[in-house]
């Protein structure tokens, strides 16, 4: 949302050229350098507290995680 592919208020403007495309999916294994994700931006620069938001969602290890729940709580 805050890099302009959703709204915050109603009256806000989505850009469709806006978003990210995860390329390494959780446990995957990655080469150093390999992408983790794919920011696109439409014509502007990305803004760095939203690359560092998005970097902080991933977190790399020697080993895979253990499997995730498919289920996180119940409503």
């Amino acid at each position: 949302v805050k890099m302009g592919a959703g709204r915050q208020v109603s009256s806000d403007t989505i850009d469709a050229r806006i978003g990210v495309r995860i390329e390494a999916l959780r446990g995957d294994s990655v080469c150093p350098g390999a992408p983790l994700a794919t920011v696109f931006q439409g014509e502007r620069e990305p803004h760095p507290e939203h690359l560092a938001a998005l970097a902080a969602a991933f977190t790399l290890g020697d080993s895979a995680p253990a499997p995730a729940p498919l289920v996180l709580e119940r409503l």
